[in-house]
């Protein structure tokens, strides 16, 4: 069975909405909804929507640029449960509103860019450490507040600070030496 409920101004008559037997709505103007409303199961919105609050479980598709004007909040965006931002190629997170700090994966290299004032600041309480394969077992570099500082060739160390001066394994190669 199928309803459908129409408006009259003067002689003007038009749809407000279609009720089908499935359980679909189908509003062809601007639907307001006052204190909330709640949607089970898959809900297709085209064009602007807006909204004060939205609460979502399960999963939620949008298929165009979304923006989120957070204001008069703590400006701030949670995910919950364990959730995970997942990019496509080229896709980027900006910082700032100049765009100041960047992180973007093209498909051939991972980046982070800083373009703003000042520098790009990484800062621990603990040691830095520089690896690869993606499970930090081949060292690059570590760095140990107020402590040494470590340089690997091929995750063997080969050059550290101490407090004293500075250890080098390894055969090192210069163009002058004064001692």
């Amino acid at each position: 069975e199928f309803r459908r409920v129409l408006f009259r101004s003067g002689n003007t008559i038009g749809t407000i909405a279609d009720f089908t037997q499935s359980g679909q709505v189908r509003v062809p103007g601007q639907l307001v909804v006052g204190a909330g409303a709640s949607f089970a199961g898959v809900s297709t919105f085209t064009g602007t929507t807006q909204t004060q609050q939205l609460s979502v479980s399960g999963v939620s598709t949008f298929n165009d640029v979304v923006n989120l004007n957070i204001t008069n909040i703590s400006n701030s965006l949670t995910f919950t449960n364990n959730s995970d931002i997942y990019l496509k190629d080229n896709g980027v997170i900006n910082f700032g509103d100049s765009n100041d700090l960047q992180i973007f994966h093209n498909s051939s290299v991972s980046v982070i860019r800083d373009g703003g004032t000042g520098g790009l600041l990484i800062d621990s309480d603990n040691e830095i450490k520089l690896a690869k394969n993606g499970t930090g077992s081949d060292t690059l570099a570590i760095f140990t507040p107020d402590g040494s500082v470590e340089l690997y060739y091929d995750n063997s160390k080969k050059f550290e600070t101490l407090g004293a001066g500075a250890t080098v394994t390894g055969t090192t190669f210069t163009n002058n030496l004064n001692v």
